[in-house]
């Protein structure tokens, strides 16, 4: 498994955020399930979870009101938020993403169908100029998810 880093905020119904704990430190089938029924994929639910295993581990999860700070652990997290981002609705989703192979994604679902994926590969042959994708990416992200998270969504760092 390929070393990733990062941190993703998901605002999600509370039915299914209850479902999601830091004591497994991993997403498990039924929380993944939730999620994606929530993000209206129910009728795929059963073929991503094949693809994405019995469950998604992470490094850490901390619950802030009516949000979700997850920081991912596994690759898996990238597909998904692809899947999420681009079939997805109901659900929030704003964060990024690390790969140790240089590569980094930035994602937001937003409520008022605002969807948003940013992708730099800094060691591929990638055009987009990562100054660009940050800014949109900040841009795109509201203000209260910024404050009650300044430590995911400070000042963007290249």
């Amino acid at each position: 498994m390929s070393e990733i880093t990062g941190s993703l905020v998901l605002k999600l119904p509370e039915s299914v955020s209850s479902l999601m704990d830091d004591v497994d430190a991993e997403i498990t089938d039924e929380a993944l399930t939730a999620i994606l029924n929530a993000a209206g994929l129910g009728s795929q639910s059963e073929m991503l979870e094949e693809c994405f295993g019995a469950a998604l581990e992470f490094e850490g999860l901390e619950k802030r009101g009516e949000y979700v700070l997850v920081y991912p652990f596994d690759e898996s997290y990238m597909e998904l938020m692809r899947i999420l981002v681009r079939d997805g609705a109901g659900i929030e989703i704003y964060g990024g993403i690390s790969h140790e192979y240089g590569v980094q994604e930035y994602y937001v679902l937003a409520r008022d169908d605002v969807k948003f994926i940013g992708h730099i590969d800094r060691e591929g042959e990638d055009d987009a100029d990562p100054a660009e994708v940050v800014a949109e990416f900040q841009r795109l992200v509201p203000k209260t998810v910024k404050s009650t998270f300044p430590e995911v969504f400070g000042e963007p760092s290249n």
